[in-house]
């Protein structure tokens, strides 16, 4: 499936070797750009995200690529 994304996009294995470096429970969201941590979204008290807070990192990322 191509979403027509310009990075990566990375998921856990199955040993959850993200889980037990980064505390990624029970769901996380990090941007990494050049090999440093750009941005790291934390759920709300009821597990939910700011989606806009997310785009807007995203975006920033894809114009930084993009030049």
């Amino acid at each position: 499936m191509d979403f027509d994304w310009p990075g990566r996009t990375c998921l856990d294995t199955m040993d959850n070797t993200i889980v037990k470096k980064l505390g990624a429970w029970p769901l996380r969201f990090y941007i990494v750009q050049g090999g440093k941590l750009v941005h790291k979204a934390s759920p709300t008290h009821n597990y939910t995200y700011s989606v806009d807070e997310l785009r807007t990192h995203l975006n920033a990322c894809v114009q930084h690529v993009q030049g």
